[in-house]
């Protein structure tokens, strides 16, 4: 009473089980339970303390997780947050096959804790769950930007390794067994890679920024990339930057500013795409009388507006064919891609009217796609000193390679080349616009139900290993190896491939 009367309105209780034994023994402490659960009711009494509780899920635990929820529920309590267990401290070191669990065999208890969320007035949040096992509960995705805090908690270690190599003292065999895997090891690292090997596929920058400094400049133009992606306000601006980037070799796509004139374009041989973003740029360009060399390729951001105007004008689409691409964007909020998204049914439209669609999955589309151009540097990504700032790679990587695929993809014949969908894109629309497809591009018929798969993925475990799941998955990067890994696994007596 005397902490609400001092202006205490919010409190968080971390109850684990619903039971004195799942509580005493997780937390050590006999008694745990009966004196957590009466201060969490003196809290409520005071009628001036909005309570919440926390839930650690793990191997002790998850089986319980809607009884958990519903006997708190019973209590008043309309806020969990359910935290998936991380592999540090004596939890991981002295305990970890009691506490660490295959997230496949919690699927149906998962399901059934989730479908609380949709009662009236009840919150729930996830707190490090990978997001494929959020299909059909998007909404409950944790927002991608608490990534920072995550990567703010352990700074001195990622910086350490972008700025020295030292790799974080966490890294090792915790690695398959934690969230940050996907922005750490499987992205972190092969970035760093590239950097020190000058050998990013793709760079980018922006002709009115500058370099952070000479070291970040050398850097920058010691790259071997395929392609430069050059944003600068006009044609004039492009030619005086190429020849100070050099980067021999590599394709030139630029994106103007709007209206800027493509007056002598054909003067920059090495200019292949144009990248547009306003439906009054497209007018001009793939409407009026302007001609572009024909190998230049006109690659055009989506949005809803410019969606519509293409799918009004199908002979422009149709004078266009091949040299047409129309990029589906990524966006940092959820909020962006719920205004800006179009509809999977319009990217579809999109592809049949002979628009190659770009960073959508195939599945989507129902025709073959260009692929998100991963690995991409950015010149702002690079600090004073050439290396990688972390808090910029963060807010990179949410949104250039935050990518999940539904566990059914782990059936489609494309799964070792595709990377699912960007993470918003899949919290706006969710996963089941993700269909796994056989080898002639035909949506399966027999793909199974999200639990099917989770059954299997859960034999794959034990026969293979996790690092061999988590690669289906799209925790890591895939390869062909994944299909040699798992070719042998049966989903009701059928083979899967």
């Amino acid at each position: 009473r005397k902490a609400a009367e001092s202006g205490l309105d919010e409190a968080t209780v971390s109850l684990h089980g619903h039971t004195a034994y799942i509580q005493d023994k997780l937390t050590g402490t006999p008694g745990a339970f009966v004196t957590g659960v009466k201060g969490m009711k003196n809290l409520q009494d005071t009628g001036r303390v909005v309570v919440n509780v926390d839930v650690v899920i793990n191997k002790q635990n998850y089986k319980h997780l809607p009884e958990i929820i519903e006997y708190y529920y019973n209590l008043g309590i309309r806020e969990f947050d359910l935290l998936h267990i991380i592999p540090f401290g004596r939890g991981f070191d002295e305990h970890r096959h009691s506490l660490f669990f295959d997230l496949n065999d919690a699927v149906p208890y998962f399901r059934r804790a989730f479908v609380y969320a949709q009662k009236p007035g009840v919150y729930i949040w996830t707190n490090r769950l990978p997001v494929q096992y959020l299909e059909d509960f998007e909404s409950l995705i944790q927002d991608p930007h608490k990534l920072f805090y995550e990567f703010d908690g352990g700074r001195h270690n990622f910086e350490g390794f972008l700025r020295r190599g030292v790799k974080p003292d966490c890294h090792g065999e915790r690695c398959d067994y934690c969230f940050l895997d996907g922005p750490c090891r499987s992205t972190m690292f092969p970035y760093r890679e590239a950097l020190e090997g000058r050998s990013f596929p793709h760079v980018q920058i922006d002709t009115r920024n500058a370099f952070a400094s000479p070291d970040a400049e050398r850097v920058f133009r010691e790259q071997r990339p395929k392609r430069l992606w050059l944003a600068a306000p006009d044609l004039s601006a492009v030619e005086e930057a190429l020849p100070n980037l050099a980067l021999a070799g590599a394709a030139v796509a630029i994106e103007l500013d709007e209206g800027a004139s493509l007056e002598g374009l054909e003067r920059s041989p090495r200019v292949d795409r144009i990248v547009i973003s306003s439906i009054e740029d497209a007018a001009r360009i793939l409407v009026g009388k302007r001609q572009l060399p024909e190998k230049v390729v006109v690659e055009i951001r989506l949005n809803k507006a410019i969606a519509a105007w293409l799918l009004a004008r199908p002979s422009t689409l149709k004078a266009w064919a091949g040299r047409l691409v129309g990029r589906l964007d990524n966006h940092s909020f959820l909020s962006e891609a719920r205004e800006s998204d179009p509809t999977p049914e319009t990217l579809r439209k999109l592809a049949l009217a002979n628009v190659r669609l770009k960073n959508v999955p195939r599945c989507i589309a129902g025709v073959e796609t260009e692929p998100h151009d991963h690995e991409r540097l950015d010149a702002e990504l690079l600090d004073r000193g050439g290396d990688l700032d972390l808090d910029r790679y963060v807010h990179h990587y949410i949104d250039h390679e935050y990518y999940a695929k539904s566990l059914r993809c782990y059936r489609c014949a494309f799964v070792d080349s595709c990377n699912g969908s960007q993470v918003n894109f899949l919290r706006n629309f969710g996963f089941k616009t993700l269909r796994p497809l056989d080898a002639a591009g035909k949506e399966l018929a027999d793909a199974g139900s999200f639990e099917d798969i989770a059954e299997v993925l859960k034999e794959a475990t034990a026969k293979r290993g996790r690092r061999d799941r988590d690669q289906i998955i799209g925790k890591h990067q895939p390869d062909a190896s994944v299909r040699i890994a798992l070719g042998s696994t049966s989903l009701g007596g059928r083979e899967l491939s």
